[in-house]
C-alpha cells in the first residue's frame, strides 16, 4: 500500500507548481505582447496595438470596418489637424531625440501610444516617426508578391530611356496612358491584398491626400 503524502511533500509540490505557473504565464505574456511594434509583423503588432476604423454606411449607421495601428492612427490624425499647409513634411527631418522619444512611446506596453499628447512635437517629428513604422516593417504594405503587378499599370504610361557613362537616367512620358484602365487595376489589386494590409494602404493614401 501506497504511503500518503506527508505535508511537507504537498508543501514542496505546491511550491513547484506555483513557480512552473508563473514561468508559463510570463512566457505567454512574452508571445502575447512582444517587444514593441517597431519592426514587428503587422499581422502580429495589430492584436495589441490597434484602432478601429469606423466608416457610416448609407443609412447613417457606424460600423468597424478594420484596424490599422496605433502609431498609424495617431500621426494620421495630428497630420490632418495640423500638416494640411505644411510642404515637404515627409522630406524633412524631424528632431531626432523627439522622434527617438515617440519610437519609445509607441513601442511602449500597454497603450502603446494611445494616449500620446502630441504637445511639444511637430508635423515633422510625426511624419518621421510615421515613415520609420513603415521602414521598419518585415514587410512592406504592398507584400512583395504583388510589386510587379502594382507596377504594370505605369509600364504602359513610362518608357524610361538609360543613358550610358556619365549620362542621366531619364523618363519619358509616352503620351497614351489611360488613366481610366489604371485606377480600375489599382482598385482591383487593392482588393486582392489581404486585409490587414489593405486597409493600412487605404488609410495611408487617404492621408497622403491632404
Amino acid at each position: 500500500m501506497a504511503t500518503p503524502p506527508s505535508k511537507r511533500d504537498l508543501t514542496s509540490w505546491w511550491k513547484n507548481f506555483k513557480k512552473n505557473t508563473k514561468k508559463e504565464e510570463e512566457k505567454a505574456d512574452i508571445i502575447e505582447h512582444p517587444a514593441g511594434i517597431f519592426g514587428v509583423p503587422l499581422q502580429d503588432s495589430i492584436k495589441y496595438a490597434n484602432v478601429a476604423i469606423s466608416l457610416t454606411n448609407e443609412h447613417g449607421e457606424s460600423y468597424i470596418y478594420g484596424y490599422v495601428p496605433i502609431v498609424v492612427a495617431k500621426c494620421g490624425v495630428f497630420l490632418k489637424e495640423k500638416a494640411t499647409d505644411v510642404e515637404g513634411i515627409f522630406r524633412l527631418s524631424g528632431s531626432e531625440k523627439r522622434i527617438k522619444d515617440l519610437q519609445t512611446i509607441f513601442n511602449s506596453p500597454d497603450r502603446y501610444g494611445k494616449g500620446l499628447d502630441w504637445t511639444g512635437y511637430t508635423v515633422h517629428d510625426a511624419a518621421n516617426i510615421l515613415r520609420r513604422y513603415l521602414n521598419k516593417l518585415p514587410q512592406p504594405i504592398v507584400p512583395l508578391e504583388f510589386y510587379e503587378r502594382f507596377r504594370e499599370p505605369l509600364r504602359s504610361h513610362q518608357a524610361q530611356a538609360v543613358g550610358t557613362g556619365e549620362q542621366e537616367v531619364t523618363t519619358q512620358d509616352t503620351g497614351d496612358f489611360d488613366h481610366a484602365a489604371a485606377i480600375a487595376t489599382y482598385q482591383k489589386l487593392i482588393t486582392e491584398l489581404p486585409s490587414l494590409n489593405r486597409q493600412l494602404l487605404l488609410y495611408i493614401l487617404d492621408l497622403l491626400a491632404i
